[in-house]
């Protein structure tokens, strides 16, 4: 066989693109037809046997217009040209028409209805190729340009080089876009659209693009799952971007953003009433909040901790106190058992309740009470005196009904700055809703030494700290008629307790110190060695509550560790004598 000895043709990048430029500039649908005959007309060609008709087409331009029969050749070529960028063919046509209006322009950047006026066709026209040209955007090779006036794009760098140095084209890799970058490049397009002038709603449609190309992000979809307005979504994106770039204050000023976001006065006083007067969406949604102030100008913006976790995910305990999430809620595994000793009444109501706060029981009966229009909330107080058990029991119902429990720090409650006592007290309720809806059952919300903060309201006008705490009761009140989960309320001093408090607890038990029989069993259960006439002889000479049977016996085991041996029944003796502060025979004070 005869060896062929004819060169294959070379193919020049650059040659091609040029005589491609100069066949498509103003080829209206002509060669789109090709590709998109559902979509594009039959080209009418010029007919170039006619001289006066064919010079007219030319209108001017340098170049011969495409006509019928130099069709196939023009295919052919794009073809190559498609095969030399490894993309189709119609996207192939708006690279050569983009590079060539950022060359004849001696710009690198260029815009979409350049693109349009290139093949002289109309907007409508551009519509079926809208699709390819936004994939090519998201595909990089369209890359959107930052802080320009108008929305324009500029040419994958590294194709330029490629067709301009007639090299093997290779897409630039792909920038990986993060939840962090994703917001900065938000900001990006909020401070173009402020800096420019452009239409808010172009700013939310290249928002919503943005999403769409980047919708694989688990920040974004969950976002998108709690938050439906784009207008919103924006807002939200601003400020977790002020978040990371301003590491002091984590803070967004409200003024600034919204006019940076709004082009309009009327939908950035709509939002800043919604936000002052705590209406906004947002606000509700428990993913930001505000400082106080009445006037815009004095208030700041930041993320609440639910907003933190579902942007930070699993980076949140980098920006936690000491490296670790908030550790509010008390795990009911982590609850020891612990065996209880009531009177028989006290002992039916409690088994009661803990019945009703199993999750089946519990979720059957907040439908029912919604059915009813009630509160759905289950509120209970348990009060008497102190040592009786009633911080254990609310711990030992949590740990039997799977519950966890969000045990509130009365003595963090109140401030002595004017006004932030208030915001405290309605941040813990806030905390407490945001645990209900994101926890699989709604934890208990326990108040110890409830007395501190439900206390008889007083005359205002006593003193500035007398308002304060009235307002305090004022928020509680109100919490509670709204309350969608379980708070429990403990106390020793129940007479001190408002009177409005009454009707908002379903569940009032009360705590007396154990009887005779209690007490033998309490004694018997703790100290296991005791011989049943001790128990006896313990529970009837000192009238002890459970809490001081336990300060006792944690004496006794103190004992036995340092001398190691058990001590005997006096010693248990000698230390029930010394265990309140005044004996019953005591020593008169004075002179």
């Amino acid at each position: 066989m005869k060896k062929n000895s004819m060169k294959k043709e070379q193919f020049n990048a650059l040659m091609t693109f040029c005589e491609l430029s100069r066949d498509l500039e103003g080829s209206k649908n002509a060669v789109f037809n090709l590709y998109m005959p559902e979509f594009f007309a039959a080209p009418d060609f010029p007919d170039e046997d006619d001289e006066e008709d064919f010079s007219s087409c030319i209108r001017g331009r340098h170049q011969m217009p495409l006509t019928a029969s130099k069709m196939p050749k023009v295919k052919r070529m794009i073809a190559r040209f498609a095969k030399y960028l490894k993309m189709p063919e119609i996207e192939t046509m708006l690279v050569i028409a983009a590079y060539s209006k950022a060359i004849a322009d001696c710009d690198s950047s260029f815009e979409m209805r350049e693109i349009v006026d290139y093949f002289d066709l109309n907007a409508v026209d551009f519509m079926p190729l809208r699709k390819y040209f936004d994939g090519l955007v998201k595909d990089g090779i369209f890359v959107k340009c930052s802080n320009c006036h108008r929305l324009s794009y500029r040419l994958d760098q590294s194709l330029a080089d490629a067709i301009q140095n007639n090299t093997a084209y290779e897409k630039s890799e792909k920038k990986s876009v993060d939840r962090y970058i994703f917001c900065n490049l938000v900001s990006d397009m909020i401070a173009e659209r402020s800096d420019s002038g452009q239409p808010t709603r172009r700013l939310f449609a290249e928002v919503e693009a943005l999403e769409a190309q980047n919708s694989d992000l688990k920040f974004v979809q969950n976002l998108k799952k709690l938050v439906q307005a784009i207008d919103l979504r924006t807002f939200f994106y601003e400020c977790c971007d002020d978040f990371i770039t301003n590491m002091r204050g984590h803070e967004s000023d409200l003024e600034s953003t919204l006019s940076d976001i709004y082009d309009s006065m009327r939908a950035r006083m709509g939002a800043a009433n919604d936000l002052i007067n705590g209406k906004h969406p947002l606000l509700e949604a428990d993913l930001i909040e505000k400082s106080d102030g009445n006037f815009i100008s004095d208030i700041t913006i930041k993320l609440t901790d639910k907003g933190k976790e579902l942007f930070l995910e699993d980076d949140v305990q980098l920006y936690s106190k000491k490296g670790s999430k908030d550790k509010k809620l008390e795990l009911p595994e982590d609850i020891k058992e612990k065996q209880m000793f009531y009177a028989p009444e006290l002992k039916q109501k409690i088994d009661f309740l803990a019945q009703s706060l199993m999750e089946e029981n519990f979720v059957n009966l907040q439908k029912r009470l919604e059915k009813e229009s009630m509160p759905k909330g289950v509120a209970v107080i348990f009060y008497g005196a102190p040592g009786t058990g009633k911080t254990e029991t609310a711990m030992q119902i949590a740990r039997k009904t799977g519950r966890k429990v969000y045990h509130v720090d009365i003595s963090a409650s109140k401030s002595c700055w004017f006004g932030e006592s208030e915001k405290i007290i309605k941040r813990i309720f806030t905390d407490y809703a945001a645990m209900c809806r994101d926890e699989v059952q709604k934890p208990i919300l326990l108040f110890n030494e409830a007395d501190a903060l439900f206390s008889r309201r007083k005359d205002v006008s006593s003193s500035s700290v007398a308002q304060t705490e009235n307002a305090i009761q004022n928020i509680i009140l109100e919490e509670l008629e709204k309350l969608d989960g379980i708070l429990i309320a403990t106390t020793n001093l129940a007479d001190n307790l408002d009177p409005a408090f009454e009707r908002r607890f379903i569940f009032k038990l009360k705590f007396d110190k154990p009887t005779l029989e209690a007490k033998q069993s309490i004694w018997q259960s703790k100290l296991v060695w005791l011989a049943e006439d001790q128990c006896r002889k313990l529970a009837a000479d000192y009238d002890f509550s459970g809490g001081e049977i336990d300060n006792i016996v944690r004496k006794v085991v103190m004992d036995e560790v340092i001398s190691g041996n058990r001590p005997d029944f006096n010693f248990v003796l000698d230390q029930c004598k010394n265990e309140k502060f005044m004996s019953s025979k005591h020593a008169k004070v004075g002179f």
